[in-house]
């Protein structure tokens, strides 16, 4: 008589993560490549999604460039590319990152927030990426609540390379929201 043993990996079969986020100068991309690397290390499927305006802003001197300024301080939307092969519905949780630009959002995903509005019923994780170790998360947190996502966790990075621990800590707190 033989017996089959199959291994069966909770996590793999059954849970995903969606990472969607903008990144003008790499640290929010660095951040959510981080977040992706670590998940997949504890056999989480993820998948990460960037999110491209169809006009970027100027990659030199962000701060003084008029246009960014202007659409950032009014709350302007971008006209964002679609996101290929994003179905909220095909994750568990999904992750929102962005920079900040004046205090806010960027109006990249301001844009995506707005257009799934009321579409995305999963638990959300945000986070934002600043030079300042400031509470723009909390701000961030506030408004996605404000549009009616469900927000399970939020957190800021300003120095990536010096939060490895704060990284790890959320890793763990998705794994353990994913059992």
């Amino acid at each position: 008589m033989y017996y089959v043993c199959i291994l069966y990996n909770y996590y793999s079969d059954k849970m995903k993560v969606a990472i969607i986020y903008y990144s003008k100068t790499g640290r929010t991309e660095y951040v959510a490549n981080i977040l992706a690397q670590k998940l997949r290390e504890q056999n989480i499927n993820v998948d990460l999604y960037k999110l491209e305006p169809y006009r970027d802003y100027f990659d030199k001197l962000l701060h003084i460039n008029p246009r960014l300024v202007y659409d950032t301080l009014i709350k302007k939307k971008a006209k964002i590319k679609k996101l290929q092969g994003f179905n909220p519905d095909n994750y568990d949780i999904i992750v929102i990152g962005t920079p900040i630009w004046f205090n806010t959002m960027t109006p990249i995903v301001r844009s995506f927030i707005e257009e799934f509005r009321g579409k995305i019923s999963k638990p959300i994780i945000c986070f934002t990426t600043s030079n300042l170790p400031l509470d723009y998360a909390g701000r961030f947190k506030e408004a996605l609540k404000s549009m009616g996502y469900n927000i399970i966790l939020y957190f800021g990075i300003s120095r990536p390379e010096n939060e490895v621990d704060k990284i790890d800590k959320i890793v763990n707190f998705i794994k353990e929201k994913l059992k």
